[in-house]
């Protein structure tokens, strides 16, 4: 069943909404509103500094465990020369270390060195080529969505006024809409071919380099499966904007929850 906007006059409270759009209605409305962006989807989408539902406070808990259980293993670890160092010391010794390295000149080739090695991974491409792709066909698409919400986020801050910046924040908009369908099918292309290559090389290890983690790659591709499903699910139950085909996945999910004909 498809749903299009009723163009209802809007009233001051939620009496309205409620004859519809309640749990089991039988005009396929929906009964509830995801959350806002919050700071755990930073990395792909355009979000908030915010974790005011349970599942970002759960993952960002997790996270933090994680990080925590991360440092805890690095400054288990001694300085040269300075064995019985405490921890505090060593967090002193690393921030010293550290504001020296950036306020010198070699932080020229830690920036070189960052765009290189980490983001078109260099060394990666030395060592094999076909990893190398297949890597940056889910790497790449990652950086792209991150800065956009660097760029959308600094902008708006700086200046709210530039109407051009705008339409990085309207996830309906075409251009946004897109592109960042674009990326979620990019990802989507990179996973199979990086699970293929792994089972065809699954004997073959680069030296110096990490094993295939088919778990972070499953759990990639359902994040961005379910990303479709999101994004598709409104456009099916309101009306098609204008818009609606540029975002290309989301658009064909819609027509499945939809009595639309065109994928027949």
């Amino acid at each position: 069943m498809t749903s299009r906007t009723h163009h209802m006059i809007r009233s001051q409270d939620e009496c309205t909404c409620k004859r519809c759009h309640f749990k089991r209605n039988q005009v396929g409305t929906v009964s509830m509103v995801l959350p806002a962006k919050s700071v755990i989807c930073m990395r792909s989408h355009v979000a908030t500094f915010s974790m005011e539902d349970t599942t970002t406070i759960i993952a960002l808990a997790i996270f933090l465990a994680g990080l925590a259980m991360l440092l805890f293993v690095c400054f288990s670890a001694s300085i040269p020369g300075k064995s019985d160092t405490n921890s505090f010391n060593k967090i002193l010794n690393l921030l010293g270390k550290t504001s020296r390295k950036i306020f010198s000149w070699k932080i020229f080739l830690i920036s070189k060195s960052i765009v290189f090695d980490v983001l078109l991974q260099r060394r990666l491409y030395r060592r094999s080529r076909a990893r190398w792709l297949i890597h940056s066909l889910i790497f790449v698409p990652f950086v792209f969505r991150f800065s956009w919400w660097i760029v959308a986020l600094a902008a708006s801050v700086w200046k709210p006024e530039w109407p051009a910046i705008w339409f990085m924040l309207d996830k309906s908009h075409s251009a946004t809409a897109f592109l960042f369908d674009l990326t979620g099918i990019i990802i989507i292309t990179g996973i199979p071919l990086a699970c293929t290559r792994g089972v065809l090389k699954g004997s073959v290890q680069l030296r110096g380099l990490p094993g295939q983690d088919r778990l972070a790659l499953g759990l990639v591709a359902g994040i961005v499966v379910v990303g479709f499903i999101l994004a598709g699910t409104p456009i099916a139950m309101t009306a098609w904007r204008d818009e609606a085909e540029y975002a290309v996945a989301g658009y064909l999910i819609s027509m499945l929850f939809s009595d639309s004909n065109l994928l027949a």
